[in-house]
């Protein structure tokens, strides 16, 4: 009997063992299994946008790229500077690497195609000259298409591919077929678009500037967070799920503003997603805007066997359309509004201070409790690598630009008094703000703006005698 009682046991075991393996609970695209491996909850969904070593390879893309979120030798990195020929970079990268993009310019047409077998790779832009600090609003990285082709392209046919493009502006081309585009088949793997620009294009045909056509079986997960498209000749964001593919898609935090068809170009749009032949798309939406699209600002479509559903909430949207098996699951604070951008012609598509967007965001672990929708341009990571030891991981900063106040968001490893100062581009230190002890865990912390004018402020944050410093920017 105990001998039974024993190996009954170890069946159920088993059995909970593989049902952790693939079960996500907090739904957040890393299995329990993997988090409760490395020390993350599995109840949380906003670890995924952590960075739990410090390494500034969020939590998420270590998952994808099969690398320890708590090691910050991994994942390996290879180092770019202008006049490195990045297109021949991408085409040699190792699985499972990371290609770090110095601040300038850069011509690129990268295609990956099955023949190269399965993909995990992420193009980071926004580093220094020596890569000791990374700052995407800072350190600009820009792609420029020279051919007529596409940006950074994947077509996986039979075979596995994982994508993430992060901190990379892409702006006045002409001609191109996409900008940021996978195709798969028969395969599975993860496509992530995070704080980028693409504005100021014009594409070729039916295309996107963000573009995912997913068919003949495949699976695939799909994040677009704190993106701008705008003012593109193409759909800002196209996603087609057909043939009995299944697409899960996430969209946080976009601006998809004015994206239009000019002459013979007649794609267009904000978002134009679609399933069809028993294709699957279930499309999340929050803390977004899509306004001001030629056609519509989001199109769904579910045609002959395929289903769309869309659960959207706290996002402005001008107009909507939608034909055949599209289910909406239409949330709190959506609005049809004009969001009130300072010069979106210009390309500042901060938020005046009347916009019905202003605060009206959901809390995603992203940018405070209360964020505004949209685009958050500039949301400032550390700047500088070197954090002091008695903070685990990177501190962040939000908003960015600010207007009234701020807040900080840290862990701290082990209690220590905070002293944080506020200096002009003069170096004169014009606010201080003492935390007399942080206790050991995660804080946020919030501070009022004295009265000063608009401009770029230095924000000194020390901790036991280390400091590391951030750039804010004020309206």
């Amino acid at each position: 009997m105990n001998r039974l009682y024993y190996l009954l046991i170890l069946f159920i075991c088993g059995l909970i063992g593989q049902t952790s393996a693939q079960t996500d609970t907090d739904k957040d695209g890393m299995p329990d299994e993997w988090e409760m491996t490395h020390n993350l909850n599995p109840f949380l969904a906003e670890d995924a946008w952590l960075d739990q070593d410090g390494d500034f390879v969020l939590n998420l893309f270590e998952y994808f790229l099969q690398s320890n979120p708590g090691d910050a030798s991994t994942p390996q990195t290879i180092q770019v500077t202008p006049g490195e020929d990045l297109e021949k970079v991408l085409e040699n990268a190792p699985d499972g690497v990371i290609v770090r993009i110095q601040e300038g310019s850069y011509p690129v047409n990268f295609t990956h195609t099955n023949s190269g077998g399965d993909l995990r790779l992420m193009v980071q832009g926004g580093w220094n000259q020596d890569f000791s600090q990374y700052d995407p609003c800072t350190y600009t990285t820009q792609l420029v298409d020279t051919n007529g082709f596409e940006w950074l392209n994947v077509i996986a046919n039979d075979v596995n591919a994982y994508l993430m493009v992060e901190g990379l502006q892409m702006q006045h081309s002409t001609g191109i077929s996409s900008g940021l585009s996978i195709s798969m088949k028969n395969g599975q793997g993860a496509f992530v678009v995070n704080n980028c620009e693409i504005t100021n294009s014009v594409f070729d045909g039916f295309s996107g500037a963000i573009d995912l056509f997913i068919q003949a079986n495949a699976t695939i997960d799909c994040w677009i967070v704190n993106t701008l498209v705008a003012n593109n000749v193409a759909t800002g964001i196209e996603i087609d799920a057909s043939d009995s593919s299944v697409v899960n898609a996430h969209l946080y935090h976009n601006t998809v503003f004015n994206n239009k068809n000019e002459g013979s170009i007649i794609s267009g749009g904000g978002l134009d997603a679609s399933a069809s032949g028993t294709g699957i798309l279930d499309l999340e939406v929050i803390n977004s805007i899509f306004f001001d699209n030629e056609e519509s600002d989001v199109y769904l479509l579910g045609g002959s066997g395929g289903t769309v559903n869309l659960d959207i909430s706290h996002s402005i949207v001008g107009v909507t359309e939608s034909i055949s098996n599209v289910l909406i699951m239409q949330g709190d604070n959506m609005s049809v509004e004009n969001p009130k951008f300072i010069d979106a012609a210009g390309g500042n598509f901060s938020l005046q201070g009347d916009s019905p967007a202003v605060s009206k965001g959901l809390d995603l672990g992203l940018f405070g409790t209360t964020p505004d929708l949209g685009y958050i341009n500039c949301t400032t990571l550390t700047t500088d690598v070197h954090v002091p030891t008695a903070i685990q991981g990177k501190v962040q900063l939000y908003p960015n630009p600010v207007q009234d106040y701020f807040n900080l968001a840290l862990e701290m490893k082990e209690a220590n008094p905070v002293d944080i100062r506020l200096f002009n581009n003069l170096g004169q230190q014009i606010k201080t703000w003492s935390e007399a002890l942080l206790p050991t865990g995660k804080h946020r912390l919030a501070f009022d703006l004295p009265d000063i004018n608009s401009g770029t402020y230095h924000l000194q944050i020390e901790v036991d005698g280390q400091s590391l410093f951030h750039k804010l920017v004020v309206h």
